[in-house]
């Protein structure tokens, strides 16, 4: 993930990562599976996504169920 983020950097491109399990169809936890190891496997991704995303000046958008807020804020962000 440095690795990305720094290349990001390098070619000055912000990066802008989203959620889709914020989305109100996503399922909240698997249907069959350990509750705390699908506890761990989001809190991972979320920070994976923080990790690419904000060395490179943008931003995650983790667990919203609605992006119609987060679309306006990454236009702003790139003007």
């Amino acid at each position: 993930m440095a690795g990305f983020a720094g290349a990001a950097q390098r070619a000055h491109v912000t990066v802008f990562a989203m959620n889709a399990r914020g989305l109100p169809m996503a399922p909240a936890v698997p249907v069959q599976g350990d509750a705390a190891l699908w506890a761990g496997y989001r809190a991972a991704m979320s920070s994976s996504l923080r990790a690419i995303s904000e060395p490179t000046g943008g931003f995650a958008v983790l667990d919203e169920a609605d992006f119609a807020d987060a679309l306006p804020r990454i236009g702003r962000s790139v003007r």
